[in-house]
């Protein structure tokens, strides 16, 4: 993560329209959000950093970039590392295995996009599912229901996936009672209850939020790619290869502990039993060696990375997810524990799946790194002060590179060339591409200002743009 921050890989597609747009603010609290879709309070979270950075001063456009990324990839992980403390408190780790599971099985596919709110929104209700299962094995105290009732909070205004969530965390309500043995407090009870009616009112109003506030054209493709979860073919290339083995590999530690089991109680024959055991260990290691093996490999074809690819697997996280909580939810009525082989297993499988994920992910930031630094030099060399981005494929081109052009954003070009320039006194600017010709204009009259896709900023607000108006009154800024 810090290796995505330091490259600026947050600024991958809208990203760069989100941190250009918060500097563009003057309002008290300078956030960015999208308001054709319901995820304004994740906005908040996940800016926070960035925010507060603005807040006491800091103007160092590096420094604010870092604190974006920061917001970014981090925001989630400290969630998560909530999730594991609530987990230690119960001395019960299996239901933080399974969201790590979730994570790198069903988010890391597509982490080339991580603005995508989904991925805090997730992790969010990861966190009220543990207090969910774990809440009987845990002394409740006030900052767990001020936790719980900021969650719920945040939920409300997340992002369209928790349509999903909701349903199936309210969901869990209704099930709690096909199994009476299951522990229970009147706290856990309580607690219980309370996320049922705030789910309830998460799902009835992202319904109407659907109806209200049609989705766009992205978001509608985005579900329907909900087919190729089950194309194995599709889900073969890629990254998503390491996601099914990082399953397969869990699958086979719960077969060997369910074997394991069955033979300390004579299901099994001992030296059937412990045929089947070493069989699936030898599967289980396969499966480990070859996941890293897979994944190192990328870096002897970088060129075999498709960013967009990974872009449209963001469906993954809402579909996806919805096995690894229902997984969660039977073991919890169960009363499934992990012993001490299934514990050490799981960490393992988790760590080889990790590792291999994060060994892709630094691929990506091989070829972000090297698209970035071509398209900034083609900026700064560039002849013309509005700079086409055609300029940047024939660089690339020129450099054998031609590969990186993949990484680009047809309509966020404006935007990204500010985002990856160190100085507020902007002299070029990138034109956008593909019919958003019409969202670029320069005004040269007072209040002087520059219109790009998305974002306005008036002269002086935060970039200087004295150069880019000064040659516009002069040549004009027509675009054809």
């Amino acid at each position: 993560m810090l290796n995505s921050i330091y490259v600026d890989r947050e600024m991958y597609l809208d990203g760069s329209n989100f941190f250009t747009g918060m500097l563009s603010k003057t309002t008290q609290w300078p956030y960015w959000n999208d308001d054709w879709h319901n995820r304004i309070f994740v906005n908040y979270l996940n800016q926070f950093f960035m925010v507060l950075g603005i807040k006491v001063g800091v103007t160092s456009l590096k420094s604010l970039k870092y604190l974006y990324g920061f917001g970014l990839f981090f925001t989630s992980f400290f969630i998560y590392m909530y999730c594991f403390l609530v987990s230690k408190r119960a001395s019960n780790y299996i239901f933080f295995f399974l969201a790590i599971a979730n994570l790198i099985t069903c988010v890391i596919p597509s982490n080339i996009y991580i603005l995508n709110q989904a991925i805090t929104t997730l992790s969010l209700n990861w966190l009220l599912l543990h207090y969910i299962y774990l809440g009987a094995d845990i002394k409740i105290n006030k900052i767990d229901f001020f936790v719980i009732f900021f969650t719920l909070l945040v939920l409300f205004r997340s992002h369209e996936s928790q349509l999903i969530w909701s349903a199936f965390i309210a969901a869990t309500y209704f099930v709690s009672f096909l199994k009476i043995s299951i522990k229970k407090t009147s706290q856990s009870i309580l607690i219980h209850k309370i996320i049922f009616i705030a789910s309830l009112m998460h799902f009835i109003f992202n319904i109407y939020w659907k109806k209200s506030h049609p989705y766009d054209q992205a978001t509608n493709a985005m579900f329907s790619n909900i087919q190729y979860l089950f194309n194995f073919g599709e889900l073969s290339k890629g990254n998503t290869m390491l996601a099914m083995l990082t399953v397969f590999s869990l699958f086979t530690v719960l077969i060997i502990g369910y074997i394991h089991r069955n033979h300390k109680s004579h299901k099994f024959e001992s030296f059937r039993s412990s045929f089947l055991i070493y069989s699936f260990f030898a599967i289980f290691y396969a499966i480990s060696f070859y996941s890293l093996y897979y994944s190192i490999s990328i870096f002897t074809n970088l060129s075999g990375i498709d960013p967009f690819r990974e872009f449209l697997y963001r469906f993954i996280i809402p579909f996806g997810s919805i096995f690894f909580m229902a997984l969660a939810t039977f073991f919890w009525l169960k009363g499934v524990s992990l012993s001490s082989l299934e514990k050490n297993m799981f960490i393992f499988s988790l760590s080889v799946g990790l590792i291999s994920s994060s060994l892709w992910q630094i691929g990506n930031n091989i070829n972000w790194k090297n698209f970035q630094s071509y398209t900034y030099r083609t900026l700064i060399e560039s002849k013309n002060f509005l700079v086409d981005p055609s300029e940047v494929q024939k660089n690339l081109s020129l450099h054998n590179m031609e590969y990186l052009y993949k990484y680009r954003c047809n309509w966020s070009w404006p935007v990204y060339g500010l985002a990856i320039q160190d100085e507020k006194n902007i002299k070029k600017l990138f034109l956008p591409q593909d019919g958003f010709q019409d969202w670029f204009a320069v005004s040269t009259t007072h209040p002087s200002y520059v219109k790009l896709p998305f974002v306005t900023f008036y002269n002086g607000s935060f970039f200087n743009f004295n150069s880019i108006i000064e040659k516009c009154s002069i040549l004009g800024c027509k675009i054809d």
